[in-house]
């Protein structure tokens, strides 16, 4: 949903300039996207790849924008943008990088990599001071400016609206190949979701109303299979939506009080809405951008319990930054 969102808002920010757009991405279902932009899912096969050479050869510009890009945890995390990267600088096709997370740079080859993508692109574009600064560690010398986070791009705020729910919470279950995430915490995802279930409880009553969000149906990262864990430890009246559709997960959060997600992309669509957020820090970006937007923050460490999620719950809502300054970005091509 996360990656959904963010091709959703570049699409509809280069559409307003009355351009045609392909958008190239994952598995993510491409009903989300406007419907004068078409999709080529890049799932590796050789006739995706023929398809997606052939979009960029026939483009009169690239966008390799969104998310946290370029981390270098797995090649697989930025390796594909690198070689569209390539193969634009080899066609001559100009490209620039938008609203992308930098993550810590553990490599020498990576450094050079990303030197290699920032240098070529026509306008590198992040979503934070914190990546602008690991570019620049690589020896990007080029400008580097920073946007919002393009979930941030379009409000989300429904006037009127009577909140249904109490709180709108999603759990991720992904692990990565070595099985760190869910592993920072020592109970790993059952003790991650004893924690929250017993603060959620602490917190809601049983008259309470949760709606449990996935934002995720892809298999080995399907939300629900932790939120089913979770919906039969709470006491409060439950709601699921698991059909992953950015317009329910958007309906939802704008009728819910505040959003407790480990989801990023949640987060940032509580803040768009209006809403006090609660991130589960499983990933440095959570803290990175709940820093930014002042949503607080409860990291998935040793020392993550109920009782710190509980009180980030309960923290008042007028110590919550409302005043998000969003920077979109300007007229590229």
């Amino acid at each position: 949903m996360g990656d959904d969102l963010i091709a959703n808002r570049i699409v509809e920010w280069v559409r307003d300039d009355g351009a045609t757009v392909v958008v190239s991405g994952g598995t993510g279902s491409r009903e989300f996207l406007p419907q004068d932009a078409s999709y080529i899912v890049a799932d590796g096969t050789i006739r995706a790849r023929i398809r997606l050479i052939a979009a960029i050869m026939s483009a009169d510009y690239i966008l390799i924008g969104g998310g946290g890009l370029l981390d270098d945890r797995s090649p697989s995390f930025f390796r594909p943008y690198a070689r569209v990267a390539q193969l634009a600088r080899v066609l001559r096709k100009p490209y620039s990088l938008v609203a992308v997370g930098v993550g810590p740079i553990r490599h020498a080859t990576t450094a050079q990599q990303y030197r290699k993508i920032a240098d070529g692109a026509r306008a590198v574009l992040v979503r934070d001071s914190e990546s602008a600064e690991r570019l620049r560690e690589c020896g990007v010398t080029r400008a580097v400016d920073v946007v919002s986070d393009p979930a941030l791009w379009r409000s989300v705020q429904r006037a009127g609206e009577i909140p249904r729910f109490d709180a709108a919470v999603n759990l991720r279950c992904w692990e990565d190949r070595e099985g760190r995430i869910t592993g920072l915490f020592r109970g790993g995802l059952e003790g991650i979701v004893n924690e929250v279930a017993e603060a959620l409880n602490q917190v809601y009553s049983a008259d309470s109303s949760i709606a449990l969000v996935s934002m995720s149906c892809l298999d080995g990262d399907d939300d629900s299979v932790a939120l089913d864990l979770l919906d039969a430890k709470l006491d409060a009246i439950t709601s699921k939506f698991y059909d992953c559709s950015l317009e329910s997960v958007e309906s939802v959060v704008s009728s819910s009080r505040q959003v407790i997600s480990m989801r990023l992309h949640l987060c940032l669509i509580g803040v768009a809405s209006g809403k006090p957020v609660v991130g589960i820090g499983y990933d440095p970006k959570i803290a990175q951008q709940g820093g930014i937007y002042g949503f607080r923050v409860v990291e998935l460490d040793g020392s993550f319990s109920s009782h710190r999620v509980s009180g980030a719950i309960t923290e008042p809502f007028d110590s919550f930054d409302q005043s998000v300054q969003v920077v979109k970005p300007g007229n590229l091509v």
